[in-house]
């Protein structure tokens, strides 16, 4: 499935944050918000010590590369902050 487009919106905070296509070179970035939830310790089941970023993040780049599946960023000031991806 292909979204092309971007859309804003308002958080109840006030922040503003974009839910757009995500590209491979968001892969990285998304590693890196799951490591920090992750160490949260409380949406996450698998523990910060089971994943390395590096792969986790090749792994996301994949997963966003499948023209089968969909996924999405959410993109406040110009940091992922959120995601879908479906497969």
């Amino acid at each position: 499935m292909t979204i092309t487009s971007s859309e804003a919106r308002t958080a109840s905070d006030g922040r503003r944050w974009t839910l757009r296509p995500a590209r491979p070179t968001d892969a990285r970035a998304l590693a890196d918000l799951f490591a920090a939830v992750r160490r949260e310790g409380r949406w996450l089941i698998t523990p910060p010590s089971a994943v390395s970023e590096p792969s986790e993040a090749f792994f996301i780049g994949e997963m966003i590369r499948d023209a089968n599946g969909l996924s999405l960023v959410a993109e406040a000031d110009g940091e992922a902050v959120g995601n879908v991806i479906v497969s």
